[in-house]
């Protein structure tokens, strides 16, 4: 899907320092944890062993435990948030990378995978060991950001660079295609795959004030190949003009948000 590789270590590093400002920032996962649990409500089944992997705090776990299932595992590769997650009888906290899902085969009815595919460097291997996590009658639910999600930010930095470097770097990632995961899910096994885009837009006085929201989410594009960064107040003031010129109204500029979820069964049910 892409040859962009990313720096899981740095990823989880700005991740962790988010925590400290995480409830000034986590309003796109909030408003997401109130669609997700209408969405769960609806399916109306009893799931007793659930596997979440989530790289959100809690806003997901509170919905999941108003469900009243059996077990929960709790997996993510952030300590910090995982630590200041409160204990419950029924759920068990594992911190590992979200690479490494060592549990036994056919041991849940649910995983929900939550904001974590998009910095996942082989999506295909994830998707394979969590069908044969899944019970003959698991449901998968995995829900990340669009690859039309700050597009504004992303098409302002790519005209900015060939303005002042004729040429352009590669300085956020291109984002997941609906469709791709889709394909790839169904090349898995998955079936009566159903999928959705949740749009969110949030407009912002300063160019400044959107960044601090991504850093704030601990969504900070890190890549294995580190190209030319916001290094000069001229750059900044050229970006900010261009996006302004380009992506914004009464005097705000656009951010558009694109959460995308997909919802699969390991067998027809």
């Amino acid at each position: 899907m892409t040859n962009i590789t990313f720096n899981t270590k740095k990823l989880i590093q700005y991740k962790n320092s988010s925590y400290e400002n995480w409830s000034k920032h986590n309003f796109i996962f909030d408003k997401f944890a109130e669609h997700f649990f209408l969405k769960v409500s609806e399916i109306n089944n009893k799931f007793e062993n659930i596997l979440l992997l989530t790289s959100d705090f809690n806003e997901i776990l509170k919905k999941i435990i108003s469900f009243q299932p059996n077990k929960v595992i709790l997996h993510s590769q952030f300590k910090v948030f995982l630590d200041k997650i409160q204990n419950y009888t029924n759920i068990t906290k594992v911190h590992n990378s979200f690479d490494n899902l060592e549990y036994e085969n056919e041991s849940f009815n649910l995983i929900i995978h939550n904001f974590c595919l998009n910095n996942l460097n082989n999506i295909n291997d994830q998707l394979n060991k969590i069908f044969t996590l899944l019970n003959k009658d698991g449901l998968f639910i995995c829900n990340f950001f669009g690859s039309e999600s700050l597009h504004e930010l992303r098409n302002s930095l790519i005209i900015t660079d060939n303005k002042l470097f004729n040429g352009a770097y590669a300085r956020m990632s291109p984002g997941l295609k609906m469709v791709n995961v889709v394909d790839l899910m169904s090349k898995v096994g998955f079936k009566e795959i159903v999928s959705e885009v949740i749009n969110y837009q949030v407009f912002y006085k300063k160019l400044n004030d959107l960044l601090i929201d991504i850093r704030g989410m601990g969504e900070t594009t890190v890549f294995n190949k580190v190209n030319k960064g916001l290094k000069t107040k001229n750059y900044f003031k050229i970006l900010e003009e261009i996006y302004f010129e380009n992506y914004s109204i009464d005097k705000k500029i656009i951010s558009t948000c694109d959460v995308v979820s997909i919802t699969c069964w390991k067998q027809t049910p």
